[in-house]
C-alpha cells in the first residue's frame, strides 16, 4: 500500500514539476524558440547536417568532412579522455569545436564547458568560431544574446568575446556556460561544474614545461566531480610537458596489453588519455593539403618540419643545426643574425 502511495506521489510531483517548467518557459519566451533535441550519440555527418556548409581556405563549400575528422568524432563515444598530437592545418580544431557544440546541447547541457588554448586571444578565436557555427545552424536559438534577469542572467552575463551562454530547455535557471582561457594555472581553477574540456595548441603557450604541467593539473582537476570528457589536440613540442607525458604513458599502456576501448569510461579515469598521432600523411590523404605543399615545407622548415607536420616529439636537447650544415661561420651568422 505504501509503495503504491509513493508511486502516486512521485508521479504527481513529476507532473507538477513539468507544468512549472512549461509555465516558466512560456514566461521567459523560451517556448517560442526552436531548440531541437540532439541525440547524444549522433554521427558527425548527421550533426554537420544541422549547419550551413563551412568553407575551406579557397572559399569552397565543404560538403563532406574528412575521414580523419569522422574518426576523431567517433572516438568520443569510446574514450572519456583523448589526446591528438597533430600536424598543422588539418581541421582537427574545427572538428573538436563541432564536438564542443554537441556537448553543449546534449550531455553538458546545464553545465560548464572550457575551451582553452595557448593564450586568451587564441581561446577566444576558437569561441568566435563556436558562435559563428551555431549562428549558421538550426541550433542558433540556443545561443543567449540578451539579458534574462528572471533566470539570473544580467547584462554582464550574456554571450560575449570570452564566454557563451546557451539555453537549457530542461532547466532554464541553469543555462550552459562556455568559458575560454589561456593555458595558465591561475586561469583554469575555481570553475565548479566543468563537464567538457577542449584544449587546443596549448603546447605553443609561452611558458615553461613546469608551468604547463601546473596548468594541465589545474585544468583536469575541474572534472573531478562531473567525470566529464577531455580532448587535447596540439602539435608536439619536445620530449617534455603534458602532451608528451600522455603520449608516453599511453604507449606504455599499450605495451602492457591494456586496451582502453574495452574499459568503461569510469575505469578509464585511472589511465592516461587515449592517444593517436595525426601527421601530414593523413592530411594529404584527406585533402587538407597537397604533397607538393608538404615538400615545400620540408625544404623551408628543415628540422622543424617534424614538429609542425610530422607529429614528432623531437628531443629538446638535440642539436638541430650542426657545423657541417654551413660552409663558413659567416654563413651561419647570416642565417641566424647577430646575437646581441
Amino acid at each position: 500500500m505504501k509503495q503504491r502511495l509513493d508511486q502516486i506521489l512521485n508521479k504527481h510531483s513529476e507532473l507538477v514539476d513539468s507544468r512549472l517548467k512549461d509555465g516558466m518557459k512560456k514566461s521567459l519566451g523560451i517556448d517560442k524558440l526552436y531548440l531541437p533535441e540532439i541525440d547524444p550519440n549522433i554521427s558527425l555527418d548527421d550533426f554537420y547536417a544541422h549547419f550551413d556548409p563551412i568553407r575551406d581556405e579557397n572559399g569552397n563549400e565543404v560538403k563532406r568532412l574528412g575521414d580523419h575528422q569522422r574518426e576523431i568524432w567517433d572516438d568520443q563515444y569510446s574514450y572519456s579522455k583523448r589526446c591528438y598530437p597533430k600536424a598543422q592545418k588539418m581541421w582537427i580544431s574545427t572538428t573538436c569545436i563541432f564536438e564542443d557544440i554537441k556537448h553543449a546541447v546534449t550531455d553538458a547541457m546545464g553545465y560548464e564547458i572550457m575551451i582553452c588554448a595557448q593564450s586568451d586571444d587564441h581561446a577566444q578565436l576558437h569561441l568566435s568560431d563556436f558562435k559563428k557555427l551555431i549562428l549558421t545552424s538550426d541550433l542558433k536559438d540556443y545561443l543567449i544574446t540578451k539579458p534574462i534577469r528572471e533566470i539570473g542572467l544580467e547584462r554582464n552575463e550574456i554571450t560575449k568575446a570570452d564566454r557563451a551562454y546557451l539555453h537549457n530547455p530542461k532547466n532554464p535557471f541553469w543555462p550552459t556556460k562556455v568559458y575560454t582561457a589561456g593555458f595558465t594555472e591561475g586561469k583554469l581553477v575555481s570553475y565548479k561544474r566543468i563537464k567538457h574540456i577542449h584544449a587546443s595548441d596549448f603546447t605553443k603557450a609561452e611558458s615553461t614545461v613546469e608551468n604547463q604541467e601546473k596548468a594541465f593539473a589545474s585544468l583536469t582537476s575541474r572534472l573531478a566531480n562531473t567525470q566529464g570528457s577531455l580532448v587535447l589536440e596540439a602539435p608536439p613540442r619536445g620530449q617534455a610537458g603534458p602532451l608528451y607525458r600522455q603520449y608516453e604513458r599511453y604507449n606504455k599502456l599499450k605495451e602492457d596489453g591494456i586496451d582502453l576501448s574495452q574499459l568503461s569510461k569510469n575505469e578509464q579515469q585511472k589511465h592516461p588519455c587515449y592517444t593517436k598521432v595525426y601527421d601530414y600523411t593523413i592530411g594529404i590523404k584527406n585533402g587538407c593539403f597537397t604533397s607538393e605543399f608538404i615538400e615545400g615545407q620540408k625544404a623551408e622548415l628543415g628540422p622543424l618540419f617534424g614538429m609542425y607536420y610530422g607529429g614528432i616529439f623531437e628531443d629538446s636537447d638535440m642539436t638541430w643545426y650542426k657545423s657541417d650544415m654551413f660552409k663558413t661561420s659567416q654563413e651561419a651568422t647570416e642565417s641566424f643574425g647577430v646575437i646581441k
